[in-house]
């Protein structure tokens, strides 16, 4: 069984003590895979598309995807990555814990 992972609102995981913070003790690697990448420009596209505010200064910038990548590439994409593991225990990871590469 390998990995999986949800994308989360940061704001449902911090209400939850549950899902532990960025302080807590990781077992997995503090590099975005492609496919979490993917999916956290997917997740932000969708939003910014159905009228959430950006979180980066995007004057000029009307593609939802280039604000998302901005976002994610400034650290402040208002989501995170939940890792579970093959034991079942879950693993959150904020963007700005991340080693982030461009796909």
């Amino acid at each position: 069984m390998s990995n999986f992972f949800e994308i989360k609102s940061i704001e449902d995981t911090e209400d939850k003590n549950q899902f532990g913070g960025s302080s807590q003790k990781k077992r997995t690697s503090d590099y975005m895979t492609r496919y979490e990448y993917t999916r956290l420009i997917a997740s932000r596209t969708v939003e910014i598309d159905n009228g959430f505010p950006p979180k980066v200064d995007a004057k000029g910038i009307f593609d939802p995807y280039e604000i998302a990548r901005m976002e994610l590439h400034s650290r402040v994409i208002p989501l995170v990555i939940e890792r579970t593991l093959q034991d079942g225990t879950k693993e959150v990871w904020h963007v700005k814990d991340m080693h982030i590469r461009d796909y």
